[in-house]
């Protein structure tokens, strides 16, 4: 048996782990995209590059800190973690989970943008509420 896991498995995230406050203040985007999308579509051709660079910053960001923690896991700092039980992962699994998150928004607000006015409102209104949804919640 290999002792490679999954990235998933890794992480060893709990359900109570994601829903935080800023779970539910991501759902006020969905709403926000949502509300743009039935009442106001025009305005969302302004705010998707502002959003778009927003979650880069944020992506950017989170790269950094990763960056700067991995610095730290030097080999004491690992025998350290070792022996109170713990997995060097931990130490960086929000940092790559707000990263994930920010890539989901990232890919949503892309397709955003490129969807035609020809494509059906469903798929507008989906998208939108999906990339409202996604961007608030990594900020």
């Amino acid at each position: 048996m290999s002792n490679k896991r999954r990235l998933v498995d890794k992480l060893d995230l709990t359900l109570g782990e994601i829903l935080h406050y800023d779970f539910f203040i991501g759902i006020l985007g969905l709403v926000g995209g949502l509300w743009l999308a039935l009442e106001h579509p025009m305005v969302i051709t302004h705010v998707v590059p502002v959003a778009i660079g927003v979650v880069g910053v944020v992506i950017g960001t989170v790269i950094a800190g990763v960056a700067v923690i991995a610095a730290f896991l030097d080999g004491v700092f690992l025998r350290k973690i070792h022996r109170i039980g713990q997995e060097a992962e931990r130490y960086v699994t929000p940092f790559v989970f707000t990263a994930a998150i920010g890539v989901l928004a990232g890919l949503f607000l892309i397709l955003l943008a490129g969807l035609p006015s020809s494509a059906p409102r469903w798929l507008h209104v989906a998208t939108t509420s999906l990339a409202g949804w996604f961007t608030i919640w990594t900020i």
